[in-house]
């Protein structure tokens, strides 16, 4: 059982949610978009991501590209296991899925981490939406995983932002303007694992920890969820916001 609350704590670990079947299908269908574009086969993703980032690291960005759009993880999107999980504890009536998103992070790749952030200012829709963050390795020393601060030390309150000054990654655009209590961040490191789901709500505080290892990476899925009952979702006419360079 997770020793965190979504109510009291904005986020909670649920250990076992995702059948093994979702994970190893998409770890399958990447392997087969790997194998296509390198002209060879791999036996891990580490060792696919690897061998794009030690020769064609431009090869490896359409892989990331592909990560999300495979047919495997929009399946984990709509399953009707994650979805009773947003029903049953996130207090979702009607699920509506607003973005997927999937990140590879990588040890020395470090300008593409998010620093703290609430993903409402990313999404908005409501600050009771949910993500649902799925680990597909080891979330470890090794490979890190995420920092969250729970709702007991920010009320769940949204905190001020600004424009970022420079534009790597949609990261970048927007970031937090006061001061945040991170002294009360708490790591997942050791604590979920490949079927587990991390859940949290658009007003919890957190951010990508680095990777460690040179040898292996973090494969993980981002799905995130609001409620077509919600009013402030009804209010933007079920149209999150889209966050880019311009």
């Amino acid at each position: 059982m997770s020793a965190f609350s979504l109510e009291s704590d904005g986020f909670e670990i649920f250990s076992n949610a995702i059948p093994q079947p979702y994970i190893s299908g998409i770890e399958t269908e990447l392997l087969d978009v790997a194998a296509q574009l390198a002209g060879q086969s791999f036996a891990s993703l580490d060792a696919a991501w690897n061998h794009f980032k030690a020769h064609d690291r431009a090869l490896g960005g359409l892989l990331y590209n592909a990560f999300k759009r495979l047919p495997s993880v929009i399946r984990l999107a709509s399953s009707p296991e994650l979805l009773a999980l947003a029903r049953r504890h996130g207090n979702v009536a009607s699920p509506a899925i607003i973005d997927i998103n999937c990140r590879i992070d990588s040890f020395g790749e470090d300008r593409f981490l998010f620093d703290w952030h609430q993903d409402y200012w990313f999404s908005v829709c409501s600050p009771q939406s949910l993500v649902a963050w799925v680990p597909l390795t080891a979330v470890d020393q090794n490979t890190g995983g995420l920092d969250l601060i729970s709702h007991r030390h920010t009320q769940g309150r949204l905190y001020r932002t600004r424009p970022g000054d420079t534009y790597v990654t949609y990261a970048d655009s927007v970031l937090l303007d006061e001061a945040i209590p991170q002294a009360h961040a708490q790591s997942i490191e050791g604590l979920c694992c490949p079927g587990d789901v991390v859940l949290f709500k658009f007003n919890t505080l957190h951010k990508s920890r680095p990777v460690a290892s040179a040898q292996h990476s973090r494969f993980t899925i981002q799905i995130r969820i609001a409620d077509f009952g919600n009013a402030e979702f009804i209010s933007h006419a079920f149209k999150p916001n889209v966050v880019s360079s311009l």
